[in-house]
């Protein structure tokens, strides 16, 4: 029996690899499934390929605002998708969601639209970013008001902010937790009592991810007497507005404000050597990767109350959360792990059950899985 087609389409290679390439995997026992991306590294487009997906590269610039970039883009994701004719497609990141919601319009095409977190355009002041973010809005609304469409949110914020405004009816969308985890690959360890106290920030290296305030707030902690590093693992990001420079980074580690460890594929080992894991974010997230990772290995969370971040921490429980920007209230949500075992000991075993109640990766994809059955039934 010839198997439907699914067509994912997102932004670029190496979040589709970390974020989606499970989900993508497991649907292949029903679907042929194909996936429309950027390319920026050949071992990215040979992990999708090899795991039985059909590769397909254009060109799309996910901080871009130029008027003729964007029909170019348009133009070869509505081409690759009429070429496919699929049964189902699932876009995922901002820039797929209005485009792929436009063309499934036109074309016909069951759609679900996942919402990663709205990033700096929802906290953005920037009177430009504001009026892209209103643009948007308005043309996600015209698909999303027709049949066949359903919206997934990591946050709440976010599910809540785009049914406030009439841009998706309540109906259409739904909360869902993250990507979810191995909980076999990462596996509780209780952390080590001895030696210094060891920070861990493995994220995207955008400037709003919150590591020159984690920076002045170890600062602060080091003032008071404490032992303690900050180890810096993950992506450089040079083309994003807010990314920082290899010679930033660089420059970070040579001052001795961080331990600078490159981009690393050992992150359960990682977040295991560490006391805990913090992502002091400004920016619009769904529920960061990096903190169910480290909630399911048992290690307290430090992150700002932002979108997705507190369904994973919850405060006092797994993790404290600060004030956005405010160093001494970052500090003070460090102190309180760091000056306490028993505490980071609690917040670990916590973590380590949130996660196997909400976050595994068999439960997201399950889910995941029920919802394309659901749109085509």
């Amino acid at each position: 029996m010839k198997k439907n087609k699914l067509v994912f389409v997102c932004n670029v290679d190496w979040y589709f690899s970390l974020h989606w390439l499970d989900r993508a995997i497991s649907a292949l026992d029903e679907f042929e499934v194909h996936v429309i991306l950027s390319s920026t590294d050949d071992k990215y487009k040979e992990e999708i390929i090899n795991s039985g997906l059909i590769y397909h590269s254009i060109s799309l610039s996910r901080s871009s605002v130029s008027i003729k970039n964007e029909i170019v883009s348009f133009y070869q994701i509505y081409k690759v998708i009429k070429q496919i004719e699929p049964n189902l497609l699932h876009s995922v990141t901002i820039k797929p969601n209005v485009y792929v919601g436009l063309i499934s319009r036109f074309l016909n095409i069951p759609l679900v639209s996942s919402f990663a977190g709205l990033g700096m355009l929802s906290t953005s002041t920037d009177i430009k970013y504001r009026i892209y973010f209103d643009i948007l809005k308005r043309l996600i609304k015209i698909r999303s008001k027709t049949k066949g469409y359903l919206a997934l949110f990591e946050s709440q914020d976010d599910l809540d902010r785009l049914v406030n405004d009439s841009v998706v009816t309540s109906s259409k969308a739904v909360r869902v937790y993250g990507a979810g985890v191995d909980i076999d690959r990462y596996i509780y360890h209780p952390p080590s009592e001895v030696g210094p106290k060891i920070i861990l920030f493995a994220a995207r290296l955008l400037k709003d991810k919150g590591l020159s305030e984690l920076i002045q707030a170890k600062n602060m902690l080091l003032q008071k007497g404490y032992k303690l590093e900050l180890h810096v693992a993950g992506i450089l990001d040079e083309g994003s507005r807010t990314g920082y420079s290899k010679a930033e980074i660089e420059k970070l580690g040579e001052r001795g404000d961080i331990v600078w460890l490159g981009k690393r594929d050992d992150i359960p080992n990682l977040i295991q050597r560490s006391t805990l894991v913090a992502l002091p974010t400004t920016y619009g997230e769904g529920v960061p990767r990096i903190l169910i990772e480290a909630a399911s290995c048992g290690r307290p969370i430090v992150t700002t109350s932002l979108g997705g971040c507190k369904d994973i921490c919850i405060d006092n429980l797994n993790g404290n959360t600060c004030r956005p920007g405010d160093i001494s209230s970052l500090a003070n949500a460090i102190e309180t792990i760091i000056s306490n075992d028993d505490v980071a000991y609690s917040y670990g075993l916590e973590g380590r059950n949130l996660v196997l109640d909400r976050f595994t990766n068999d439960s997201i994809i399950c889910q995941n899985n029920e919802f394309y059955r659901n749109l085509l039934s």
